[in-house]
């Protein structure tokens, strides 16, 4: 399942996407991921841009355990909340 969402207001861009997948075997396989683009036209093309990311993948959760705890499996491993950010200067033309 994806969603996304796109809008310009005045100089500054928005851009949001929201991707999931659902497993039909086990809720040990799903996943999302939400990013969160703006972007800000500073002078002639020039700008600022901004990303945020969210994301919750157990399998990639379990896949890191496993490289320090050989015996780590579903049950035993924590599914945190992964995030990441972005800032830089952007051209557009």
């Amino acid at each position: 399942m994806v969603a996304n969402y796109e809008t310009k207001i005045d100089q500054l861009s928005i851009q949001s996407n929201l991707s999931m997948y659902q497993s039909y075997r086990t809720d040990n396989l799903s996943n999302w991921t939400w990013t969160n683009t703006f972007g800000y036209n500073l002078y002639k093309g020039i700008g600022l841009g901004f990303e945020l990311g969210l994301r919750q993948n157990k399998q990639e959760a379990l896949n890191n355990a496993l490289m320090t705890n050989p015996n780590a499996d579903f049950n035993t491993v924590t599914n945190k909340l992964q995030s990441y950010w972005l800032l830089g200067m952007s051209y557009s033309f």
